[in-house]
């Protein structure tokens, strides 16, 4: 337990200081205004995300331990395709409810509804958002937690990498974009 603790703990702390430094250059890149823009509509998402998603991430894990320690493979193959069937379904839904709500968001925090795409891109990422929250529970669910720890990692820094190229390329929309290529690593 305390290895695999110190393992996710280690991981945790990788992705921390690779976001620090994907928030500071992005912050030099952007400006105030810029980085602001960028941080309401990823909150945005993120906030639709957390009101679908209703704890099906820890529920995963719980199932596919459940299942891992019956030793039925059935019992784990069923887990998984009822999870992810629901992970795309959440997300669908969260995607779609994000969509339909981009115009009042836009005028409303942008105030600019022409802007309203935006939160489109946003809103296209969440299909998938979920879906990497159940890949990401299976393995905890069946305490791969070095397999945990390294795709943590490496999603951190190819979503680093790649925003940075978005915005050093096109800016604030740059930065917009990267939502949904960062929803597919």
């Amino acid at each position: 337990m305390l290895k695999a603790t110190s393992t996710l703990a280690g991981a945790k702390v990788v992705t921390i200081f690779i976001s620090i430094i994907r928030t500071k250059i992005l912050a030099e890149l952007l400006g105030p205004s810029g980085f602001g823009i960028i941080n309401l509509v990823v909150s945005s998402t993120d906030l639709a995300r957390v009101a679908f998603a209703c704890g099906l991430d820890g529920a995963t894990a719980r199932k596919v331990a459940e299942a891992a320690n019956s030793g039925d493979p059935y019992t784990l193959d069923h887990a998984y395709r009822i999870s992810s069937k629901t992970a795309l379904l959440i997300g669908i839904l969260a995607g779609a409810s994000l969509a339909a709500a981009s115009p009042f968001l836009s005028s409303q925090i942008l105030a600019d509804p022409g802007k309203y795409w935006w939160f489109g891109f946003g809103a296209a990422s969440l299909v998938l958002t979920p879906l990497l929250g159940v890949q990401l529970a299976f393995l905890q669910g069946l305490r791969q937690t070095r397999a945990l720890a390294v795709c943590q990692i490496i999603t951190s820094a190819a979503n680093a990498v790649l925003s940075v190229l978005l915005v050093a390329w096109l800016g604030v929309i740059g930065g917009i974009i990267a939502l949904l290529p960062l929803a597919v690593v």
